[in-house]
Parts: structure tokens; sequence; C-alpha cells
């Protein structure tokens, strides 16, 4: 209700009382609320005061000035504004997500691509390829192989920029968990095109040409990119986990925490704590020692055994793992330096994490070059010191980053402009919105555990599914059956390429139309014999070389018209070792049982 600013006679007047009148003859008035009241001719008005009466005027103008012009703000900011929410990760899952995108380009620029390089190369010579068909494919699925790589090393590059667009939130909520199954997405598929490769050219091989069995079999752990590939998928859980569990618990009504004034690399930036120079200090010896005691000396003998040979070449390469072991025993000293004045707070944060940098490369560097001696990266020594000092620079960033995290850092003037990146607008309650949200998180992070459980599953079988097929198919043997002995009666035709088995420890059992189980006799007579269909001449049983069974000294299968034999082969292999104690051993695998009706 509005104020009461005139009466038109004195009854009307509020609760109060007279004053006494001034020089004028004016009435004054004094009521309960503090107001004066004067008379005029025609009742009495409340009295104002002429320099306040203009004020009112003014600051009554100023403020509709400011409404209309915070209305238009609003209709500005209105349009900038997010349809929806826009939670921010942790720093600590950008972080994490560094760590996995540094891990794995160091792996793949130094072990996975050279090492894919070395095999291209082999293919392409003459001298050391597979040849034919086999060599075709081998190349394509490698070359194809090497191009996935490069593409992981960029996505990696990517993820490294997101994490730290996330660490000082300035990337959307989504994107570290993007950007990981990107990598995780490229990573399976290099190993895939890898393993395909390996697997169809082994499936290419042609007996009759190479001894199958020598060659190395297709096996998915045999591919360096699987690895990584396994190290981000759990990684990748544990992001997109932290990136459900910030949308489903993101709180509108939240104030943002104010930006500081952080500067880390500024003289005020605290030191290391002493667990991280103590890792590092720990993990520098134990390279330097490994090193010295063990991989110089062995890289030493095989140079001094390559220049007596006369082998140029490959003195020219064990003199550049040479050089590159001496410089990790440098470099593991200078980080072993580093840690100690770490650990008495005499050099800043970043100068421990930064030493491990090149004693990685050149150790991972080291690993690269020796491909070329043969040996795979598990082989060698380079890489498990390489693997230990990665794992050390992981520890150490880590506590570097909880360091910095926890500091005080002074606060910016005019902090309190936080920006519109956390301002929302939600129409529903607060409540409903988070108790849905939860349920969906809880909804996709089952729906995406059960799909990798789906996926490594169905993977296993890709891999190791078609290992399990049968070692021999049965044919019929050529010829008739007749009422006597001797007759020939089925062959079998090994199509195990993985296997080759002597022909002293094959045995042979068949059954005729499931009667009694009979032995059958290599080189002697017997109820039933059999022998080899040798495509070479080397005593052993490999792949397309076969087994003709016939009749021995018996009539087993009948040349009656009309009438059928079935038969039914078992093959055991049978293999004796003997031991030191000249204690017999008997290693006995079933090959299976194959059956077959002859006419």
């Amino acid at each position: 209700m509005a104020q009461l600013r005139y009466v038109a006679d004195w009854e009307q007047l509020p609760p109060g009382e007279w004053l006494d009148n001034d020089e004028n003859g004016t009435h004054w008035y004094l009521d309960v609320e503090g107001n004066y009241w004067q008379s005029t001719d025609d009742g009495y008005q409340i009295w104002v005061d002429e320099e306040e009466a203009t004020t009112p005027t003014v600051t009554e103008s100023s403020n509709q000035y400011d409404q209309d012009d915070g209305e238009e703000l609003d209709d500005e900011d209105g349009e900038d504004e997010p349809l929806g929410p826009v939670p921010l990760l942790g720093a600590g899952t950008g972080m994490l997500g560094i760590g996995l995108a540094f891990l794995v380009i160091v792996w793949t620029f130094f072990i996975t691509m050279p090492t894919a390089k070395l095999n291209i190369e082999l293919q392409s010579s003459e001298s050391t390829s597979l040849g034919g068909e086999m060599s075709v494919i081998f190349l394509d699925g490698l070359e194809l192989y090497q191009t996935l790589n490069m593409a992981t090393l960029i996505v990696a590059v990517i993820m490294i920029g997101v994490g730290i667009m996330t660490m000082i939130k300035r990337a959307p909520w989504w994107a570290a968990s993007a950007s990981n199954l990107a990598l995780v997405s490229l990573l399976l598929i290099a190993s895939l095109v890898a393993f395909s490769s390996e697997k169809k050219s082994f499936d290419a091989c042609d007996p009759l040409e190479f001894y199958c069995f020598e060659f190395e079999q297709p096996s998915l752990f045999l591919i360096d990119a699987v690895y990584p590939a396994i190290f981000s998928m759990g990684i990748f859980l544990i992001i997109f986990n932290n990136t459900m569990k910030a949308w489903a618990n993101f709180d509108p009504n939240e104030e943002p925490e104010p930006e500081l004034d952080v500067q880390i690399f500024s003289k005020d930036a605290p030191p290391l704590g002493g667990f991280a120079a103590l890792i590092g200090l720990v993990a520098s010896l134990a390279v330097l020692a490994f090193t010295q005691v063990f991989t110089l000396p062995e890289t030493q003998e095989n140079l001094d055994r390559s220049n007596d040979l006369g082998f140029t070449e490959i003195s020219e390469m064990f003199e550049t793992i040479l050089l590159y072991n001496q410089l990790a025993v440098g470099l593991s000293a200078l980080v072993a330096i580093v840690s100690l004045l770490t650990l008495i707070k005499k050099v800043p944060w970043w100068v421990l994490p930064a030493s491990y940098i090149p004693l990685v490369t050149i150790l991972f560097m080291t690993v690269s070059k020796s491909d070329s001696t043969g040996l795979s990266s598990f082989e060698q020594h380079a890489f498990y010191t390489g693997t230990g000092s990665i794992i050390a620079t992981m520890i150490i960033s880590a506590s570097a980053f909880h360091t910095l995290a926890n500091h005080e850092w002074e606060e910016l003037e005019g902090y309190d402009d936080f920006g519109e990146t956390n301002h929302y607008d939600f129409n529903e309650d607060e409540e409903e919105i988070l108790e849905w949200r939860a349920k969906v998180k809880t909804a996709v992070m089952g729906l995406v555990v059960l799909m990798t459980g789906i996926g490594g599953f169905v993977l296993q079988q890709y891999a190791f599914g078609e290992t399990d097929g049968p070692t021999f198919d049965i044919r019929d043997a050529s010829g008739a059956l007749g009422d006597g002995s001797s007759d020939e009666l089925v062959v079998l035709d090994m199509l195990d390429k993985t296997n080759s088995y002597s022909e002293e420890t094959i045995k042979i059992f068949i059954q005729i139309n499931g009667g009694e189980e009979l032995e059958c006799k290599w080189k002697y007579s017997g109820v039933c014999t059999f022998e080899y269909l040798e495509v070479f001449d080397d005593r052993r049983l490999t792949a397309q070389e076969s087994i003709l069974i016939s009749e021995g000294t018996s009539d087993l299968c009948s040349g009656i018209a009309e009438q059928s034999c079935k038969i039914t082969a078992n093959v055991i292999h049978e293999n004796s070792e003997e031991d030191e104690n000249m204690q017999v051993t008997v290693e006995t695998v079933d090959l299976g049982s194959y059956t077959f009706e002859a006419v």
C-alpha cells in the first residue's frame, strides 16, 4: 500500500504530536514514523527537503536504467547459456589421461613401430622374405599396421592436449573419455590387423614348399600393440567412470571455485617431497647398476664377437647400442644426483620429472636399435629398465601433481568474476535430476562392463578359436575291397601345420563296425598295418603327409555287394623320455578319432 502523503484536515493525520508553529505561522506535526507534516491552504502534507527531492528521482532513473540494461544483459546471456549440465572433470582425471598417452607414445614410437619397420624390410628383401603369397599377405598387413600405429601417435598427442585442457577446466566433460576411447579403438584395431595378417600368412603356408611347423605360430600376445591396448582399456574404465560420476553428481547450485594465481614455474612453487625423491633415487640407481653390471658387458662381448667374425654391419649396430647404454649410465647417474638435490629441497619440483625424460628416451632408443639383433623387445635388458623408468616417472609425476594441488596459491584480484561456464538453468526439480542421472550412470557403467566382458570373450574366440581343429582328415583308399586280406582301407591326411611328429611315435587303433579295438602295426605284420606316404623323406609327419591303413593278416572288411564297412581310426602320439635317474616317462597325446564308411 502506498504511503499517505496528504490529508484534507488535521483529524486525518496519523498518530503523533504537534510541534511549535514556525515564524510564518505554519503548523508542524511529527507522526510516529518520523515524518514531518506542514499545514497548507487546503490541508496538511509531508514536508520534503529540496535537495533530497531530486536524489530519489535520479536514483529511480538510474535504477530504471540499470534494470533495463540488466534485462538486456540477461537476454544476451540467455543466448549463450548452455542447454544442459556441463560438469567439469577433476585435474586427476586429466593427469591420468596424460600419463596414459605418454606411455602409449613411448611404447608405440620405440617398440611397436621399429619392430614393424624391421619386419617390412625383411619381407621386402628377396633373401629374407617368406616368398609367394605368404609374403604378400604379411607385407600388406604390416603396412596397414604401421599406418594405424602412426594414427595412434596422433591420437595420443591429442589426448595429451585434452588432458591439459581438462586439468585447467577448459575441456568439455566428455572429451577425456572420447579421446581415450579413440586411442583404445586404434590400438585394438592395429593389434587385430597385425594378428590377422600373421594368421592369414600362416594359413597360406604351403607344406610342399616349407616346413610350416617351424614358423612362429600366430598369437595375439606376440603383437606389440596389444599390451598398451589392454592397459588403455583399464584406464578407459577409470576415466569413463569418473566422467559419468561427475555428470551424475553435478550440482547446479554449487558455487564455482575462484580462479587462483597458479604459477607452477615461479619461485613460489613448492618443491617435491621426500617420497618422490626416494623413488627417483632408487629407480635411477637400479638402472645404473643393471646397465653397468649386465648390459654393458654383454653388449661389449657381442661387439667383440662380431669384429672377430668380420661382420661389419652387425659390429656397427652393436657399437651404437654400446654408445646408447653408456649414455643411459650417465643419464641415470644424473637422475640420481637430481634425486639427492630434490631430497634436500635444492631444486624446483619439475627438475626431477624432467630429468627422467631423456633417460626413458635413450633406453627405448636402445630397445628400438636392438630389434635388429633378432631379439624381441621382451628379451632385451633395456626394455625392463625403460619400463621401470616409465613407472618411476608416473609415480613422481603423480606426487608432483599432489604437491601442486595441495599448495596454497594466492588468489587473483577480481576472482569473483567466474564467467558463464557454470551458470545453468534447470526447470525440473534438482533432486529428481540427480536421481535420474544416478540411474543412467549405473545403467551405462553396467552396460560398458558387460560389453567389455563380451568383447574380451569374442576376442579370445577370434584369437584362439581355431586352434582346436582336427589334426587329420580321413578318406577312402584307392582300390576296391575284396574277400581276402591286405585290402587298403582308408587314408589319414595330416592337416595340422603347427606340429611335426616322428614316425616312431605314432600309434593307430581301428574299430570295424563298432567292434573290438585293434592295434595296427607299422612295418610289421599284424591284424592291420599302416605306412607313411611321405612327401619328404625326413621321417617326420607334417601337414599334407598321409598315413595309409590296410588290412593285415585278417579279412576285416568284406567285398560283398551292398555291404559297407564302417572304419573308426584312433590316432595317438606317444613320446618316451628318460631323465637323469634313468626313469622313463611316457607322454601320450590323443590326436583324434576319425570315422569313414568304406564300400
